[in-house]
């Protein structure tokens, strides 16, 4: 549970930070990023991490606008943005607290690479089964697909032809 702690103060720091100005948010980005990649470390260690979330660490729609920011903003800190966005989808709060946020393309998943191509296709797989979004295009418009890395289209295929998704998707 102190592991809890820990993550809930760090999504606390990062939701005030998500509305700072540039160089408030560029100066404590990397700090507040470093406690929540800890804090997600633990929660991964946890058998029931989904329930953890929902009990220890209140959803938080600013905290979704810090990781958006940041994926958006700072592309070098994108994957950390990433797998701690996959982490928060295992609880149904967050992935409520997620459909509330505005600008879910600031998630820039169309950026992802080569390297990083099954893990942001696993996170748009967990926004579409958790409920987060309910159409691809809010996170990889239809205009944009022309400026991904053909692996990460072929590692959405795969997903999507593994799993139950509408053939809306």
């Amino acid at each position: 549970v102190c592991a809890m702690v820990k993550l809930t103060e760090a999504i606390k720091e990062a939701a005030a930070l998500a509305s700072q100005d540039e160089d408030t948010f560029s100066s404590g980005c990397s700090q507040v990023l470093t406690k929540i990649k800890r804090g997600i470390a633990e929660v991964r260690k946890a058998s029931d991490s989904s329930e953890l979330l929902d009990k220890e660490v209140p959803a938080d729609v600013d905290a979704w606008r810090f990781l958006l920011r940041v994926a958006s903003e700072k592309p070098t800190f994108a994957k950390q943005a990433w797998d701690a966005a996959i982490v928060l989808l295992e609880s149904t709060a967050w992935a409520v607290a997620f459909q509330k946020v505005e600008q879910k393309t600031h998630l820039n998943v169309v950026k992802a690479g080569n390297r990083d191509a099954a893990m942001v296709a696993l996170l748009i797989g967990k926004l579409l089964s958790a409920g987060a979004i309910s159409d691809l295009a809010e996170v990889l418009p239809t205009e944009t697909v022309s400026e991904a890395e053909p692996s990460l289209c072929v590692a959405l295929l795969d997903r999507f032809q593994a799993q139950d998704y509408p053939s809306e998707v």
